[in-house]
Parts: structure tokens; C-alpha cells; sequence
């Protein structure tokens, strides 16, 4: 079995529909030290590298992740300046951030592919719908949990959500189900 870290991955994307500037990892990502003061140089937004890596076993992508911003100024000026999106809902980062928060970061294995190379011995075409934990149907349904669903209101008015329930499928009886009742939602 071949195992490969894919590292140098670049900060920002151009949005190829609109031409916005978006994060290629997540806005949280922060820039190689090399490349923090490109930042600050909207000629050189596109030419910044991310602390951003992959890992990679016979050419599937096994997990992720990267390393964060640690200071406050530097995230909301990424947020706000670069990405042009308001930082408002995120003010308890930015406040733990100003604390003080050290260097850290992140990594997500997914367990389902390195299962299915596992149980396939390396096969990159291994299915890991014979090794997921919580399989979907066809119509990307979790028969598990009757997922997904269209919350309760106070659910949907918390995080801001509308539903066009006119808009569903005909041979879907499940949603909106909880359309009404909030009952076992915290």
C-alpha cells in the first residue's frame, strides 16, 4: 500500500462563477509563515500557500486537515476583508482567539475509505458502502434515523431556515414531518 501527504495547497480560490475570492480548505485555515504578509497584499491573495494536507493511500484521499489561525486581528481581517463576510456570528471565536488561544490544528481520518481499502486489500475501487457504519439509500436517505427532515419551527426560526414544503417529493412521506411539533429537540 502507497501512503502520500499532499501538502502546498493554495489559501484562496477564485470563485469561477461570480470571481469572488473563496477559502480552498475553510476560512480557518491559516498561511504558511513564509506567506502571512501576503495577506495584507491584495495583488498576492491568489499566491499564498495554506497550512492544508491531505493524506492519501493508493490514490484515495484518506483525510484532512490544517492548521488554524491563532490570532484574532489576523481571522476577522480574513473574514471580513478578504472573504467579505461578517464576523458577527463568530464572535466567541474571535473573543477565544483574543485570549490568547496557542497554535493548533486539525485532522479527520475518514475511517469508512480507510476501512474499505482495508477490507479490500489497497483496492482503490473498494466500495465503502459495504464498510459505512450508516449507509443511505439511493435517494441519500438515513433509514437509521428517518433523515433528513425538515425541522420543527422553532428549530427552523433559530438558525434562520424557510422551507418551501410545496416544493417536495411526491413520494417523499416523511418530509416535513416535524413541521409541527418540536417534541425531544433541545
Amino acid at each position: 500500500m502507497n501512503f502520500a501527504w499532499v501538502v502546498d495547497f493554495p489559501l484562496f480560490v477564485k470563485n469561477e462563477e461570480t470571481g469572488a475570492i473563496e477559502s480552498a480548505h475553510h476560512p480557518f485555515t491559516a498561511p504558511i509563515p513564509e506567506h502571512e504578509e501576503r495577506l495584507y497584499q491584495e495583488s498576492k491573495l491568489m499566491n499564498i500557500t495554506a497550512q492544508h494536507y491531505d493524506l492519501v493511500m493508493n490514490g484515495v484521499e484518506l483525510g484532512g486537515g490544517s492548521i488554524r489561525i491563532h490570532d484574532a486581528q489576523k481571522q476577522k481581517y480574513v473574514i471580513e476583508k478578504i472573504l467579505g463576510e461578517s464576523v458577527e456570528n463568530l464572535t466567541h471565536l474571535i473573543d477565544a482567539l483574543a485570549a490568547g488561544a496557542p497554535p493548533h490544528g486539525g485532522f479527520a481520518l475518514g475511517l469508512d475509505r480507510y476501512i474499505a481499502l482495508m477490507t479490500g486489500r489497497g483496492d482503490a475501487n473498494q466500495s465503502i458502502r459495504d464498510v459505512i457504519a450508516f449507509p443511505k439509500s439511493k435517494e441519500g436517505r438515513d433509514l437509521m434515523v428517518n433523515a433528513p427532515v425538515v425541522p420543527c419551527p422553532q428549530v427552523a426560526e433559530r438558525y434562520g431556515l424557510k422551507f418551501d414544503l410545496d416544493q417536495q417529493g411526491p413520494n417523499d412521506e416523511s418530509f416535513g414531518q416535524n413541521r409541527d411539533s418540536c417534541q425531544g429537540v433541545f
